[in-house]
């Protein structure tokens, strides 16, 4: 995942090799459960997660704006 090698790097650095020990262990559930529900063995790649941040922020961004958002009528899941 893209994040590993900065928390391997914190982990050195601080000489803890619990640091983020939970986020990882939820981020693994969420990819078990993403592919149980989606039945896709694959993880996504760099620009689906791109493209899925992208989408989901300007979701956000119109709702505090109160405007709607051209395309999206809710954030997108997965």
């Amino acid at each position: 995942m893209l994040w590993e090698p900065a928390v391997k790097k914190l982990r050195d650095e601080k000489g803890d090799p619990r640091i983020y020990e939970e986020l990882e262990h939820l981020h693994h559930q969420m990819v078990d459960l993403e592919r149980q529900r989606s039945g896709r063995s694959e993880p996504r790649t760099k620009e689906e997660l791109r493209e899925f941040v992208e989408r989901n922020l300007r979701y956000v961004a119109a709702l505090v704006a109160e405007e709607p958002v051209a395309g999206d009528e809710e954030p997108t899941k997965g």
